[in-house]
């Protein structure tokens, strides 16, 4: 009978709680056997992230992100090993926060999932003076949002 160690990277801050009982329900879980009779064994290892190679293998299947909401550098190692190494993430930042979730759109575009289709806008917190009130003229409009039936703009998400 053979047996696979699957490893889940703990990405934490400053918490230990979270990571001490999750540890300890995963020690008991113990090896898990499938259909075929072939064992699986399930890992956890506390991470972190130092500078990296684009090209480096992670040791990881999932990785459980409780950090990358403050801080940028995980977020970027994220989005590579998911993007790159097919790492699956939890609680990740990458998968739900609205400024980067057209990255995940465009991830899931490429696996070949049925999304609704989406416009980038750009943020509405610009300030409008009179220089800027109308499009110069000369400049060529880059917009194709297309128009509800109501003839409005259709809504950016």
């Amino acid at each position: 009978m053979t047996e696979t160690t699957h490893l889940i990277g703990l990405l934490l801050g400053t918490e230990e709680d979270w990571p001490r009982a999750f540890e300890t329900l995963v020690a008991r879980l113990g090896p898990i056997t499938d259909a075929s009779g072939h064992r699986h064994r399930i890992a956890t290892e506390r991470m972190t992230i130092e500078p990296f190679d684009l090209r480096d293998r992670p040791a990881y299947e999932l990785v459980i992100d409780r950090l990358a909401y403050w801080y940028y550098h995980p977020r970027e190692w994220l989005k590579k090993v998911a993007l790159m190494n097919d790492v699956y993430l939890l609680n990740s930042p990458f998968t739900f926060q609205s400024m980067e979730k057209h990255a995940a759109y465009c991830a899931m575009i490429r696996l070949g999932l049925k999304v609704p289709r989406r416009y980038w806008c750009r943020t509405r917190t610009h300030r409008t003076t009179r220089a800027f009130s109308t499009r110069r003229r000369g400049t060529t409009a880059i917009s194709t949002w297309p128009k509800s039936p109501s003839g409005s703009a259709t809504r950016c998400l």
